[in-house]
């Protein structure tokens, strides 16, 4: 499998706000990184929520990419805001660099924060603080769904070793917000042997370095295959999981290229029946972007070519209510200015099999 046949191309649309002849108001999405599908998604949300009768001639959508770089954040959204900009709504790479939301906050510019929740509200000054906070809560999403992977495991005939399934960790980038909370929402559960094998925190962005979207399936790729042997051994790991779905799908693409690993996703089925009776290895990952919409549904027809579970991020519905909200600001005249109000979505796991029991 090539794991360059996942990739989503968009053509990013640079902050040079004033086109001729076009007299709507501009909305600028600032996003983390080049589109993979988890962005490709989240985009089309947010164009699509201004293409309504309502909206289609008052508003217009652009977006551009801060290459996971603090520093081309930073540009971005200056020349969005310099070139008259009438809200930003602004995907963080770093909870910690906070100059872009001040640049925006300065020149009493709607701010809505997207995706990843900024630093605690405790930890901004108000001329950090966005007017709205629309984001999923990334730990409790996580906990979510490391119970429910438990109890399905354990449905479904795995064994566990001194009450505990082994899991390899694919942690993204330990510096953003989204690979913290997605890693401390699993672990606080306590449900895993989360450290036998040690969490892919190696994988972490080289400082300075920009990445295109293919970027952390790629090293998720390259990990596992370096460590595919420990992982799929008798005594090796139950599951992968990703801190998002296209590390899934690195892994997975990892996997079949070794029958070693063909044969740990393979379950157990029922000739008669056809149903699963035993899970073999399974990948959990998170977003539920486009791609694994598709292989979810199909995991069942064949388990070795699909990825097994994830947490529905709702990438389109993130990028419309952010839309949604930097409408709002812009006709209310900025009235929430630095007010942190919070629009959580709604956390949903989605597994290819359902669980057999109701945890008490």
């Amino acid at each position: 499998m090539s794991i360059l046949g996942t990739m989503s191309v968009l053509t990013s649309s640079v902050a040079t706000v004033v086109a001729c002849g076009d007299s709507r108001d501009l909305i600028q999405i600032v996003i983390s990184e080049d589109p993979n599908a988890f962005w490709t998604d989240y985009i089309k949300g947010a164009e699509d929520y201004v293409k309504t009768d309502e909206l289609k001639d008052k508003y217009r959508v652009k977006w551009i990419s801060s290459k996971q770089d603090s520093s081309i954040e930073l540009s971005n959204t200056k020349s969005a805001v310099d070139g008259g900009a009438k809200a930003i709504i602004l995907a963080q790479v770093d909870m910690k660099a906070t100059e872009a939301a001040k640049y925006v906050n300065a020149n009493n510019v709607p701010l809505i924060a997207s995706n990843v929740p900024f630093a605690d509200e405790k930890d901004l000054v108000d001329s950090e603080k966005p007017n709205w906070q629309v984001f999923q809560d990334g730990a409790k999403a996580t906990a979510q769904l490391a119970e429910d992977i438990y109890q399905i495991l354990e449905d479904y005939g795995v064994a566990k070793t001194n009450d505990k399934y082994k899991v390899y960790e694919i942690q993204g980038n330990p510096a953003t917000t989204s690979a913290t909370t997605r890693h401390a929402g699993w672990h606080s559960t306590n449900l895993f042997d989360n450290d036998w094998m040690g969490s892919m925190n190696e994988s972490s962005l080289p400082d300075g370095v920009g990445v295109n979207g293919m970027f952390l399936e790629i090293q998720a790729n390259q990990k596992v295959v370096a460590n595919l042997q420990q992982i799929v051994a008798e005594d090796g790991a139950d599951l992968i999981y990703a801190h998002s779905d296209a590390m899934a799908r690195g892994a997975l693409s990892a996997l079949q290229t070794d029958q070693k690993g063909k044969d740990w996703l393979q379950p157990e089925i029922d000739e008669v029946t056809g149903e699963v009776t035993k899970l073999g290895g399974i990948i959990v990952g998170y977003d539920y972007d486009t791609i694994s919409v598709t292989m979810l549904s199909n995991w069942k027809q064949n388990p070795t070519n699909n990825i097994f579970a994830t947490v529905h991020m709702s990438a389109s519905e993130l990028g419309s209510k952010s839309v949604e909200k930097a409408i709002e600001e812009i006709e209310n005249s900025n009235e929430n200015k630095s007010k942190y109000k919070l629009d959580e979505i709604t956390i949903t796991v989605k597994a290819a099999l359902d669980k057999k029991k109701t945890s008490s």
